[in-house]
């Protein structure tokens, strides 16, 4: 197995080149709307992910990294139709105000209009609670279920993309240590010592995800933007480093 260290020190070099790259939001653009502050959160939730590992934090760390794996499922999602995907997840913000709004009728005749822009009847539900369009039960719950997906899950299966269900698996492990499920917890007990410890594996799995998911928010904002970062070197890199690891290769895109 590939040390840690290894991927830690690709995902400082990468995180480096990000910090020296400027990214450009265009008026009214969706893209860049949504694509820029995406791919700015996964940068910084691996900068933080890596300041938890280096002071010996590898829980917290596989916390955090959970973030990162739901991060570029969304932004990998966005991508397969990138305009009409990155317009309704702007327009879902204005559906899930609806609760915040309902205590301000101040703003009914604005949002009604606002409603009427962004054609929020194709955020329906197939069978409304009732006729009011401020109503927030009377839309999905979530802004990519308008294209058939109920959730990370489902999200991941549509893709069908081996990098993502790689990471998913590595993901609900993870998220085993999230929510404190007894087979998961029971690793971190050390029957001798009667104590919890710090585990190598849990700075092995964070280090690597927060580094593949890096790599391909960047293969994704690259389409995107002018500016591109260079990083063909850092994946093959971690493509040489991973073929034991998860066994497959890193594809930049065309």
């Amino acid at each position: 197995m590939t040390n840690a260290n290894e991927y830690i020190n690709l995902t400082k070099a990468l995180l480096n080149r990000i910090g020296t790259t400027t990214f450009y939001i265009q008026e009214q653009d969706f893209v860049s709307s949504v694509t820029v502050p995406f791919f700015k959160q996964i940068a910084q939730i691996a900068s933080d992910t890596l300041l938890l590992i280096e002071k010996n934090s590898f829980y917290n760390a596989c916390l955090l990294s959970t973030s990162i794996v739901e991060s570029i499922i969304q932004l990998t999602w966005l991508d397969v139709d990138i305009k009409k995907r990155s317009q309704n997840y702007l327009a879902f913000g204005l559906i899930e105000d609806l609760p915040r709004i309902e205590n301000h009728p101040e703003e009914y005749e604005d949002t009604l209009e606002c409603l009427k822009i962004i054609e929020a009847e194709k955020f329906l539900k197939k069978n409304p609670a009732d006729k009011n369009p401020l109503n927030r039960k009377n839309y999905i719950n979530h802004w990519y279920n308008i294209d058939g997906a109920s959730g990370f899950e489902a999200m991941v299966k549509k893709l069908n993309q081996p990098y993502i269900n790689k990471v998913y698996e590595m993901y609900s492990i993870l998220c085993g240590f999230k929510h404190f499920q007894p087979f998961n917890i029971v690793r971190l007990f050390d029957i001798k010592e009667k104590k919890l410890f710090e585990n190598e594996g849990q700075k092995f799995i964070a280090s690597q995800i927060t580094l593949y998911s890096l790599i391909e928010a960047v293969n994704i904002i690259n389409k995107y933007q002018d500016n591109k970062i260079e990083f063909l070197d850092i994946m093959a890199r971690t493509t040489e480093l991973m073929k034991n690891d998860l066994r497959f290769p890193l594809t930049p895109s065309s």
